[in-house]
Formats: structure tokens, sequence, C-alpha cells
């Protein structure tokens, strides 16, 4: 079954709003909400373990963790770091799952135009003055 069938078949699968409302109906939380707690609790075990791996893919790590060493780093880019090193550390393609757009006035159009094209993806709006 491709994921054109899966579209067609249960679209509801495909909307946001859908999946969170069908998540707080099995379970009676906010799915958003739990998703940031957990990944807050865990950032410090899933960081640990970046930095312990060795190789090519330790070092892609460790690059991007580095950004984490400077002060006062907002809790939104230390999750952007985690979930990134995840992606990698899976073998997986960042680019498949996060789309970064600059700061710049036509964004709301571009990330329209880009994101309508997606099934999934998450999209980061970069500040380009910090």
């Amino acid at each position: 079954m491709s994921i054109e069938d899966i579209k067609d078949r249960w679209p509801v699968l495909f909307d946001v709003s859908q999946v969170s409302a069908e998540f707080q109906r099995i379970t009676t939380l906010n799915l958003e909400p739990k998703f940031m707690s957990m990944l807050d609790f865990y950032s410090p075990k899933l960081l640990s373990m970046f930095q312990g791996k060795k190789g090519a893919v330790g070092e892609r790590h460790r690059a991007k963790m580095s950004i984490l060493l400077q002060s006062g780093i907002p809790i939104q880019r230390k999750r952007e770091v985690v979930i990134r090193c995840l992606i990698d550390h899976l073998g997986e393609d960042a680019s498949a799952l996060i789309k970064d757009f600059e700061d710049v006035a036509d964004v709301p159009v571009r990330v329209h135009e880009e994101l309508a094209k997606e099934v999934m993806k998450i999209y980061l709006l970069q500040n380009l003055d910090g």
C-alpha cells in the first residue's frame, strides 16, 4: 500500500489537528505538550549518548551540540539540536523531516507553498539577527 493509498483511505492521519485530537481522546493528554515535556526529560540522556558516539556520526553530533555550549540558549534551540542529532543517530536524513527558513518578509508565503508539497515536515524559522 502506497502513501497515496493511505492518504486516500485515511486522510485524517495527515491532519495534525485530527491526530492531536485522537491522541487526546485516547490518552486524555495533549500531544504536543506531552511530546515536548518528554523530549525535555530525556534530552540530558540523549545528549550524553550522542556525546559518547564515536566515528563520523559522533563528530557530526558534536558539531551540532557545540551550539549548546553557549550561554542563554533557548529551550527551542536545544530541542532542535536533540531532534537533529536523534535523526542522524538513527541513520536518517534530517532534511527529510526538517525544513529551515530564514526570517525574511516572504516567509509566510514560502512556508505555505513549500509545506503544501510535503506529507509531514517540521519547519524552523531562523532569525537572522540572533
